[in-house]
C-alpha cells in the first residue's frame, strides 16, 4: 500500500471584512453637513454656518436616514441621538437608540477581535488568538467562520476535543462547509474515533467531490482501520486531485 502523508485540517483562516473608514471619513460623514439640507431642517432658507444652532436629534435623523454611514459612525449616530433623547426625558426612545447603537457596534467589535486573533495566530501566540476568537464569538455568536478560526487555534495547541466542538458549531451554522466537515473529521481521526472521521470526510466529499484533502484524510482513517483497498483508492483520488 502506498501511503500518502496526512494532510489533517485545511487551514484557511477567515478574516472578517471591516468597513474601510478611518477617523477622517467618520468626521466627514458627521460634520460636513450640506448647507441646503441644514436650512431645510431649520424650516427656512436662511444662510447656515458652522455656528448655526441645529436640533441635535434632527442632525442625527439626517445622518441615520442618509444611508451612507459606516457601521462605527452609524453606531455613534444612534448613541448621540439616544443621549439627546435622554436629556429630554424621552427615555423609551433613548433606550431604543442605545439598543440600535449596540447592534451596530458589537458586530464591528467582534470582527476586530476575530482579525486580531488571526494576527496573533500568525505570530504563534495561540493563547491570545484563542482568547480573541472566543471574545468575537461572545459578541457575535452566529458567525460560522470564527468558530473555524478558533478550531484551528485549538488544533495547533493539540486540543482536539475543542476542535471537534468548534467545527460541530460551525457545521450547525454552515451545513455546506466542506472544510468544517474535513477538519472535524481530521480531529476525530486524531482522537481515534475513526468511524466518525470517515463519516465526516465522506460528507465533505458528497458536498464537493473535487475536494482532494477529504479523500486523503479518509484514506488515512481507512488505513488505520486496516482497510487498505479503500485507503489506496482514496489516496489515488487525492493525488489525482492534487492533494497527495
Amino acid at each position: 500500500m502506498k501511503t500518502i502523508g496526512r494532510i489533517g485540517i485545511v487551514i484557511a483562516v477567515a478574516l472578517s471584512l471591516l468597513s474601510a473608514t478611518g477617523c477622517e471619513q467618520q468626521w466627514a460623514e458627521w460634520h460636513k453637513w450640506n448647507h441646503e439640507q441644514w436650512s431645510k431642517l431649520r424650516g427656512d432658507e436662511a444662510p447656515v454656518t458652522e455656528e448655526t444652532p441645529i436640533d441635535p436629534i434632527k442632525k442625527c435623523d439626517l445622518a441615520i436616514k442618509g444611508g451612507k454611514l459606516s457601521p462605527a459612525a452609524l453606531a455613534d449616530a444612534y448613541k448621540s441621538r439616544a443621549d439627546a433623547y435622554d436629556d429630554r426625558g424621552e427615555l423609551n426612545k433613548a433606550v431604543a437608540d442605545y439598543t440600535a447603537a449596540v447592534s451596530q457596534y458589537y458586530p464591528l467589535l467582534a470582527s476586530i477581535h476575530n482579525n486580531r486573533g488571526v494576527t496573533y495566530m500568525g505570530k504563534g501566540d495561540l493563547d491570545k488568538a484563542y482568547a480573541d476568537f472566543s471574545k468575537s464569538i461572545e459578541l457575535n455568536p452566529t458567525k460560522a467562520s470564527t468558530y473555524g478560526n478558533r478550531g484551528i487555534a485549538s488544533w495547533k495547541k493539540g486540543e482536539f476535543d475543542k476542535v471537534i466542538a468548534d467545527y460541530t458549531k460551525m457545521i450547525e451554522l454552515d451545513p455546506k462547509s466542506v472544510k468544517a466537515y474535513n477538519n472535524r473529521g481530521s480531529a476525530y481521526e486524531r482522537t481515534g474515533e475513526l468511524d466518525k472521521a470517515i463519516a465526516d470526510h465522506t460528507r465533505a466529499i458528497a458536498i464537493d467531490p473535487t475536494y482532494g484533502p477529504a479523500y486523503n484524510n479518509r484514506g488515512v482513517a481507512y488505513s488505520k482501520q486496516g482497510k487498505n483497498t479503500k485507503a489506496d483508492a482514496d489516496f489515488r483520488k487525492a493525488k489525482e486531485l492534487g492533494a497527495g
